[in-house]
């Protein structure tokens, strides 16, 4: 576990290039928040992660056409 969690930030740094590169193949379709969220990872107060929510709809919602016209292919 203490291997794992020392590595864990050349893991997520990977796992984001990875991410980068299928895009730009156009391998995958990524819908990303245009604002960064300021939330914790435990975050509880219910204000909060409605926002959050609420941004992540909202994101997906102006992105909907986009993605129905990327699954056409």
């Amino acid at each position: 576990m203490y291997k794992a969690l020392e590595n864990r930030h050349i893991m997520y740094n990977t796992q984001l290039d990875l991410i980068k590169e299928l895009e730009s193949r156009r391998e995958i379709f990524v819908i990303r928040p245009s604002e960064s969220l300021k939330i914790s990872r435990l975050e509880k107060n219910p204000s909060v992660l409605e926002k959050t929510y609420n941004i992540g709809y909202a994101e997906a919602s102006k992105n909907i056409k986009k993605l129905k016209e990327y699954l056409k292919k």
